[in-house]
């Protein structure tokens, strides 16, 4: 069933997530003060993170498809939408519990 969709933020994160929804056929409404893609979104930056090492399964997995849908998007347009780096962001604390839903969810 389509849904009348409005995104806000036209971004790094609310572009894509507006394209995705004109794929599966929602009518979709995108707002953004500045325009697509401007040097203004908090976007903007180069160290937006996905993080795939967390203790919450759910958030796992929804990064991952997250990374997914990105690498689709680029695929789609025929050029590269982001750009890939290794990140160490080291807690002592959180380990046990990252490892422990790295290792559950394979």
């Amino acid at each position: 069933m389509a849904m009348k969709c409005v995104v806000i933020g036209a971004g790094a994160w609310g572009l894509p997530a507006a394209a995705e929804l004109t794929r599966r056929g929602h009518a979709v409404t995108l707002i953004d003060r500045h325009g697509p893609l401007n040097t203004l979104a908090s976007s903007g930056g180069s160290t937006r993170l996905w993080r795939l090492a967390d203790p919450d399964p759910l958030r796992v997995r929804l990064a991952q498809r997250g990374v997914d849908a990105m690498h689709r998007l680029a695929e789609r347009a025929g050029t590269p939408v982001f750009l890939t780096r290794g990140l160490l962001w080291r807690d002592d604390q959180s380990l046990p519990a990252v490892q422990s839903t790295l290792d559950a969810l394979g």
